[in-house]
Protein backbone atom coordinates (compact mmCIF):
# COMPACT_ATOMS: atom_id res chain seq x y z
CA UNK A 1 0.00 0.00 0.00
CA UNK A 2 2.73 2.39 0.99
CA UNK A 3 4.76 1.46 -2.54
CA UNK A 4 1.48 2.26 -4.31
CA UNK A 5 0.82 5.23 -2.86
CA UNK A 6 4.51 6.66 -3.39
CA UNK A 7 4.02 5.71 -6.95
CA UNK A 8 1.04 8.19 -7.05
CA UNK A 9 2.35 10.96 -5.39
CA UNK A 10 5.64 10.61 -7.32
CA UNK A 11 3.32 11.21 -10.65
CA UNK A 12 1.24 13.65 -9.16
CA UNK A 13 3.91 15.74 -8.55
CA UNK A 14 5.15 15.47 -12.17
CA UNK A 15 1.59 17.20 -13.00
CA UNK A 16 2.51 20.58 -14.74
CA UNK A 17 -0.80 21.18 -16.36
CA UNK A 18 -4.38 19.71 -17.05
CA UNK A 19 -2.82 17.55 -19.78
CA UNK A 20 -0.50 16.03 -17.83
CA UNK A 21 -3.35 15.40 -15.23
CA UNK A 22 -6.02 14.03 -17.56
CA UNK A 23 -4.48 12.86 -20.85
CA UNK A 24 -1.12 11.84 -19.63
CA UNK A 25 0.65 14.74 -21.90
CA UNK A 26 -1.04 13.00 -24.62
CA UNK A 27 2.05 11.02 -24.87
CA UNK A 28 0.18 7.39 -25.34
CA UNK A 29 -0.11 6.32 -28.65
CA UNK A 30 -3.36 4.87 -30.84
CA UNK A 31 -2.49 1.38 -29.41
CA UNK A 32 -1.31 1.71 -25.77
CA UNK A 33 -4.83 3.39 -25.57
CA UNK A 34 -6.81 0.50 -27.62
CA UNK A 35 -5.67 -1.84 -24.65
CA UNK A 36 -6.55 1.06 -22.13
CA UNK A 37 -9.82 0.49 -23.14
CA UNK A 38 -9.94 -3.43 -23.27
CA UNK A 39 -8.61 -3.29 -20.00
CA UNK A 40 -10.78 -1.12 -18.73
CA UNK A 41 -14.25 -3.03 -20.03
CA UNK A 42 -12.82 -6.42 -19.37
CA UNK A 43 -10.91 -6.48 -16.58
CA UNK A 44 -12.79 -5.59 -13.86
CA UNK A 45 -16.52 -5.56 -15.31
CA UNK A 46 -16.18 -9.14 -16.05
CA UNK A 47 -13.92 -10.69 -13.29
CA UNK A 48 -16.73 -10.95 -11.16
CA UNK A 49 -19.84 -10.79 -13.35
CA UNK A 50 -18.57 -13.11 -15.74
CA UNK A 51 -17.69 -15.83 -13.44
CA UNK A 52 -21.18 -15.45 -12.15
CA UNK A 53 -22.58 -16.13 -15.82
CA UNK A 54 -20.47 -18.49 -16.07
CA UNK A 55 -22.07 -20.34 -13.19
CA UNK A 56 -25.82 -19.72 -14.30
CA UNK A 57 -25.39 -20.26 -18.32
CA UNK A 58 -21.83 -22.52 -18.64
CA UNK A 59 -19.64 -21.88 -21.59
CA UNK A 60 -22.74 -19.80 -23.71
CA UNK A 61 -21.67 -16.87 -20.99
CA UNK A 62 -18.41 -16.24 -22.18
CA UNK A 63 -20.78 -14.58 -24.94
CA UNK A 64 -20.10 -11.64 -22.81
CA UNK A 65 -16.08 -11.45 -23.14
CA UNK A 66 -16.18 -12.07 -26.85
CA UNK A 67 -18.65 -9.67 -27.67
CA UNK A 68 -16.75 -6.95 -25.63
CA UNK A 69 -13.04 -7.93 -26.52
CA UNK A 70 -14.82 -7.31 -30.43
CA UNK A 71 -16.52 -4.39 -29.50
CA UNK A 72 -12.82 -3.09 -27.64
CA UNK A 73 -11.11 -4.09 -31.19
CA UNK A 74 -13.73 -2.23 -33.67
CA UNK A 75 -12.89 1.13 -31.29
CA UNK A 76 -8.77 0.23 -31.67
CA UNK A 77 -9.25 -0.21 -35.30
CA UNK A 78 -11.32 2.37 -36.59
CA UNK A 79 -12.17 4.64 -34.10
CA UNK A 80 -9.52 5.93 -31.92
CA UNK A 81 -6.43 6.22 -34.79
CA UNK A 82 -8.90 8.46 -36.09
CA UNK A 83 -9.63 10.64 -33.13
CA UNK A 84 -6.26 10.74 -31.72
CA UNK A 85 -5.02 12.36 -34.76
CA UNK A 86 -7.94 14.86 -34.60
CA UNK A 87 -7.28 15.35 -30.44
CA UNK A 88 -3.55 16.32 -31.54
CA UNK A 89 -4.59 19.24 -33.39
CA UNK A 90 -7.89 20.14 -31.06
CA UNK A 91 -6.75 19.18 -27.78
CA UNK A 92 -9.80 17.48 -26.45
CA UNK A 93 -9.83 16.36 -23.04
CA UNK A 94 -13.04 14.80 -22.96
CA UNK A 95 -15.51 12.59 -24.91
CA UNK A 96 -17.99 15.44 -24.92
CA UNK A 97 -14.87 17.70 -26.05
CA UNK A 98 -15.16 15.37 -28.87
CA UNK A 99 -19.05 16.10 -29.68
CA UNK A 100 -18.61 20.01 -29.36
CA UNK A 101 -16.19 20.37 -32.33
CA UNK A 102 -18.45 18.35 -33.82
CA UNK A 103 -22.24 19.05 -33.32
CA UNK A 104 -22.55 22.13 -30.25
CA UNK A 105 -22.54 23.01 -26.66
CA UNK A 106 -25.91 21.72 -26.15
CA UNK A 107 -25.39 18.40 -27.30
CA UNK A 108 -21.99 18.38 -25.37
CA UNK A 109 -23.81 19.49 -21.88
CA UNK A 110 -26.00 16.71 -22.41
CA UNK A 111 -23.57 14.04 -23.29
CA UNK A 112 -21.08 15.13 -20.29
CA UNK A 113 -24.31 14.47 -17.83
CA UNK A 114 -24.84 11.14 -18.95
CA UNK A 115 -21.31 10.09 -19.47
CA UNK A 116 -20.71 11.16 -15.63
CA UNK A 117 -23.76 9.75 -14.32
CA UNK A 118 -22.92 6.50 -16.08
CA UNK A 119 -19.39 6.03 -14.77
CA UNK A 120 -20.76 6.99 -11.54
CA UNK A 121 -22.57 3.82 -11.60
CA UNK A 122 -19.84 1.74 -13.24
CA UNK A 123 -17.89 2.75 -10.32
CA UNK A 124 -20.34 2.18 -7.80
CA UNK A 125 -20.52 -1.51 -9.37
CA UNK A 126 -17.15 -2.10 -9.24
CA UNK A 127 -16.56 -1.33 -5.92
CA UNK A 128 -19.31 -3.42 -5.12
CA UNK A 129 -17.53 -6.51 -6.52
CA UNK A 130 -14.70 -5.91 -4.15
CA UNK A 131 -16.92 -5.94 -1.49
CA UNK A 132 -18.52 -9.31 -2.38
CA UNK A 133 -14.85 -10.79 -2.49
CA UNK A 134 -14.05 -9.22 1.00
CA UNK A 135 -17.48 -10.36 2.48
CA UNK A 136 -18.32 -13.58 0.02
CA UNK A 137 -22.23 -15.05 0.33
CA UNK A 138 -24.26 -17.88 -1.76
CA UNK A 139 -24.63 -15.73 -5.04
CA UNK A 140 -23.78 -17.24 -8.31
CA UNK A 141 -21.43 -14.29 -8.90
CA UNK A 142 -19.31 -15.49 -5.74
CA UNK A 143 -18.72 -18.84 -7.60
CA UNK A 144 -15.05 -17.82 -9.05
CA UNK A 145 -14.20 -16.06 -5.52
CA UNK A 146 -15.23 -18.85 -3.46
CA UNK A 147 -13.59 -21.53 -6.01
CA UNK A 148 -10.35 -19.60 -5.57
CA UNK A 149 -10.70 -19.71 -1.80
CA UNK A 150 -11.47 -23.11 -1.53
CA UNK A 151 -9.01 -24.95 -3.96
CA UNK A 152 -5.85 -22.75 -4.23
CA UNK A 153 -3.21 -22.90 -1.30
CA UNK A 154 -3.34 -20.08 1.16
CA UNK A 155 -0.02 -18.37 -0.57
CA UNK A 156 -1.60 -18.82 -3.87
CA UNK A 157 -5.13 -17.18 -3.00
CA UNK A 158 -3.77 -14.37 -1.58
CA UNK A 159 -1.96 -13.27 -5.02
CA UNK A 160 -4.93 -14.33 -6.84
CA UNK A 161 -7.38 -12.34 -4.86
CA UNK A 162 -5.06 -9.27 -5.45
CA UNK A 163 -5.00 -9.92 -8.78
CA UNK A 164 -8.89 -9.58 -8.01
CA UNK A 165 -8.37 -6.15 -6.62
CA UNK A 166 -6.38 -4.85 -8.72
CA UNK A 167 -8.31 -5.77 -12.34
CA UNK A 168 -11.51 -4.20 -10.39
CA UNK A 169 -9.68 -0.80 -9.16
CA UNK A 170 -7.82 -0.24 -11.89
CA UNK A 171 -10.91 -0.48 -14.37
CA UNK A 172 -13.05 1.92 -11.27
CA UNK A 173 -10.12 4.32 -10.74
CA UNK A 174 -10.87 4.56 -14.78
CA UNK A 175 -14.04 5.47 -14.03
CA UNK A 176 -13.55 7.79 -11.44
CA UNK A 177 -11.69 10.37 -13.58
CA UNK A 178 -14.15 9.54 -16.95
CA UNK A 179 -17.02 10.90 -14.45
CA UNK A 180 -14.87 13.81 -12.65
CA UNK A 181 -13.63 14.80 -15.87
CA UNK A 182 -17.26 15.09 -17.87
CA UNK A 183 -18.01 17.03 -13.98
CA UNK A 184 -15.13 18.70 -13.49
CA UNK A 185 -14.69 20.05 -17.36
CA UNK A 186 -17.20 19.85 -19.09
CA UNK A 187 -19.81 21.63 -16.71
CA UNK A 188 -18.04 23.18 -13.58
CA UNK A 189 -15.69 24.64 -15.36
CA UNK A 190 -17.44 25.58 -19.04
CA UNK A 191 -20.64 27.39 -17.33
CA UNK A 192 -19.26 28.38 -13.83
CA UNK A 193 -15.53 28.77 -13.50
CA UNK A 194 -14.41 29.74 -16.82
CA UNK A 195 -10.91 31.09 -15.92
CA UNK A 196 -9.56 28.87 -12.94
CA UNK A 197 -6.10 28.16 -12.47
CA UNK A 198 -4.36 24.59 -13.53
CA UNK A 199 -4.05 24.00 -10.34
CA UNK A 200 -7.36 25.19 -8.89
CA UNK A 201 -8.75 22.61 -11.76
CA UNK A 202 -6.97 19.56 -10.65
CA UNK A 203 -8.08 20.09 -7.48
CA UNK A 204 -11.48 20.76 -8.31
CA UNK A 205 -10.98 17.58 -9.88
CA UNK A 206 -10.02 15.39 -7.55
CA UNK A 207 -12.37 17.20 -4.77
CA UNK A 208 -15.23 15.77 -7.39
CA UNK A 209 -13.51 12.38 -7.52
CA UNK A 210 -13.92 11.87 -3.41
CA UNK A 211 -17.49 12.96 -3.81
CA UNK A 212 -17.74 10.63 -7.08
CA UNK A 213 -16.05 8.07 -5.01
CA UNK A 214 -18.22 8.30 -1.83
CA UNK A 215 -21.59 8.03 -3.75
CA UNK A 216 -20.15 4.89 -5.35
CA UNK A 217 -19.26 3.05 -2.04
CA UNK A 218 -22.81 4.21 -1.11
CA UNK A 219 -24.56 2.77 -4.57
CA UNK A 220 -22.36 -0.47 -3.78
CA UNK A 221 -23.91 -1.50 -0.91
CA UNK A 222 -26.94 -1.01 -2.94
CA UNK A 223 -26.62 -3.36 -5.76
CA UNK A 224 -27.58 -6.95 -5.32
CA UNK A 225 -26.33 -8.03 -8.83
CA UNK A 226 -22.66 -6.68 -9.59
CA UNK A 227 -23.13 -7.76 -13.61
CA UNK A 228 -27.09 -6.55 -13.53
CA UNK A 229 -26.08 -2.89 -12.31
CA UNK A 230 -23.20 -2.60 -14.47
CA UNK A 231 -25.20 -3.95 -17.67
CA UNK A 232 -28.03 -1.21 -16.36
CA UNK A 233 -25.02 1.49 -16.31
CA UNK A 234 -24.05 0.43 -19.74
CA UNK A 235 -27.45 0.31 -21.34
CA UNK A 236 -28.48 3.82 -19.91
CA UNK A 237 -24.82 5.24 -21.14
CA UNK A 238 -24.98 3.10 -24.47
CA UNK A 239 -28.83 3.85 -25.54
CA UNK A 240 -27.88 7.73 -25.59
CA UNK A 241 -24.53 8.10 -26.82
CA UNK A 242 -23.85 5.30 -29.42
CA UNK A 243 -25.63 6.41 -32.76
CA UNK A 244 -24.93 10.04 -32.13
CA UNK A 245 -21.33 9.19 -31.98
CA UNK A 246 -21.54 6.85 -35.24
CA UNK A 247 -22.94 9.85 -36.81
CA UNK A 248 -20.36 12.07 -35.44
CA UNK A 249 -18.04 9.64 -37.35
CA UNK A 250 -19.32 8.21 -40.54
CA UNK A 251 -22.25 10.62 -41.36
CA UNK A 252 -22.02 13.90 -42.75
CA UNK A 253 -26.25 14.60 -42.52
CA UNK A 254 -25.93 14.09 -38.83
CA UNK A 255 -26.96 17.56 -36.85
CA UNK A 256 -26.72 18.79 -33.61
CA UNK A 257 -30.80 19.07 -33.90
CA UNK A 258 -31.07 15.01 -34.27
CA UNK A 259 -27.56 14.20 -32.10
CA UNK A 260 -29.78 15.78 -29.28
CA UNK A 261 -32.96 14.20 -30.12
CA UNK A 262 -31.07 10.91 -30.26
CA UNK A 263 -29.64 11.22 -27.50
CA UNK A 264 -32.46 12.43 -25.59
CA UNK A 265 -34.65 9.30 -26.90
CA UNK A 266 -32.63 6.90 -26.44
CA UNK A 267 -31.31 7.14 -22.79
CA UNK A 268 -35.34 8.00 -21.72
CA UNK A 269 -36.41 5.07 -23.44
CA UNK A 270 -33.75 3.00 -21.81
CA UNK A 271 -34.54 4.24 -18.21
CA UNK A 272 -38.26 4.03 -18.78
CA UNK A 273 -38.07 0.63 -20.11
CA UNK A 274 -35.45 -0.26 -16.56
CA UNK A 275 -37.28 0.96 -14.50
CA UNK A 276 -40.67 -0.89 -15.31
CA UNK A 277 -42.10 2.43 -16.35
CA UNK A 278 -43.34 1.82 -20.00
CA UNK A 279 -43.88 -1.84 -20.66
CA UNK A 280 -43.05 -3.22 -24.10
CA UNK A 281 -46.19 -5.20 -25.96
CA UNK A 282 -46.03 -8.73 -25.22
CA UNK A 283 -45.02 -9.82 -28.59
CA UNK A 284 -41.91 -7.76 -28.32
CA UNK A 285 -41.25 -8.65 -24.67
CA UNK A 286 -41.09 -12.65 -26.01
CA UNK A 287 -38.67 -12.29 -27.61
CA UNK A 288 -36.42 -11.78 -25.11
CA UNK A 289 -34.33 -8.86 -26.26
CA UNK A 290 -32.22 -6.61 -23.74
CA UNK A 291 -33.90 -2.93 -22.92
CA UNK A 292 -30.82 -1.02 -23.95
CA UNK A 293 -31.51 -2.71 -27.81
CA UNK A 294 -34.72 -0.60 -27.86
CA UNK A 295 -33.24 2.32 -26.51
CA UNK A 296 -30.74 2.12 -29.46
CA UNK A 297 -33.17 1.40 -32.14
CA UNK A 298 -35.45 4.83 -30.70
CA UNK A 299 -32.47 7.00 -30.79
CA UNK A 300 -31.57 5.80 -34.51
CA UNK A 301 -34.85 6.75 -35.33
CA UNK A 302 -34.83 10.24 -33.75
CA UNK A 303 -31.44 10.41 -35.37
CA UNK A 304 -31.70 10.22 -38.30
CA UNK A 305 -35.22 11.64 -38.77
CA UNK A 306 -34.67 14.48 -37.07
CA UNK A 307 -31.38 14.90 -38.81
CA UNK A 308 -32.94 15.08 -42.13
CA UNK A 309 -35.85 17.11 -41.05
CA UNK A 310 -33.58 19.95 -39.60
CA UNK A 311 -29.97 19.99 -41.12
CA UNK A 312 -27.30 22.02 -39.95
CA UNK A 313 -26.94 25.09 -41.68
CA UNK A 314 -22.76 24.40 -42.19
CA UNK A 315 -21.91 21.72 -44.22
CA UNK A 316 -18.26 21.83 -43.53
CA UNK A 317 -16.85 19.05 -40.83
CA UNK A 318 -13.31 20.02 -41.70
CA UNK A 319 -11.19 16.62 -40.15
CA UNK A 320 -14.59 14.70 -39.96
CA UNK A 321 -15.46 15.15 -43.89
CA UNK A 322 -16.38 11.23 -44.74
CA UNK A 323 -14.41 10.28 -47.83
Amino acid sequence: MAGVLTVGLYHYTRNKNIEDYYVGSRSIGSSYVGLSIVATDVGGGFSIGLGGLGFVMGLAGSWLLFTGLVGAWLSAVFIIPRIKKIDAKYKFMTYPDFLRYRYNDEVALVAAIISGIAYLGFAGAFLGMCARVVAPGAEPEMAMPILIRDVLPAGVTGIVIVAYFSAIMSTADSCFMASSGNFATDIIERYFFRRISTKASIRLSMLITLIIGTLSVVMAAQFTSVLHAALYTYAFMVSGLFVPTLGAYFWEKSSCSGAMAGMLAGGITTVLLLTNILVLPKKLESLGLYDGLYGIACSAVAFVGVSLLFPDTTTDFGDFAVA
